[in-house]
């Protein structure tokens, strides 16, 4: 494998742990939107793109038609599963 390889795969799980963590700040009863995971280096496109592949792999899920707590439309978001959970806490360990 290719120190490139390497530094692509490290960054990919950087992102990866950036996601699931911001998801497990909430628990697995409340979802994000995108603007939640924006950063100075992780843009709106990128940051879905890794929630995507994430909820392909069954760690986060994406729902439609949220409310906030005083029952307002608040679009759509992802939420963290209890595998999502699992995997950032291997990370920890």
């Amino acid at each position: 494998m290719m120190p490139a390889d390497d530094d692509l795969k490290a960054a990919r799980s950087a992102l990866d742990h950036h996601i699931l963590q911001r998801l497990a700040q909430v628990g697995t009863e409340c979802c994000l939107s995108l603007r939640h995971f924006e950063t100075e280096h992780v843009t709106k496109e990128i940051a879905r793109a890794v929630l995507r592949s994430l909820a392909d792999h069954g760690l986060c899920y994406y729902s439609r038609g949220l409310t906030t707590d005083d029952g307002e439309f608040a679009g759509a978001g992802y939420g963290i599963t209890d595998a999502g959970i699992a995997r950032l806490n291997m990370a920890i360990v």
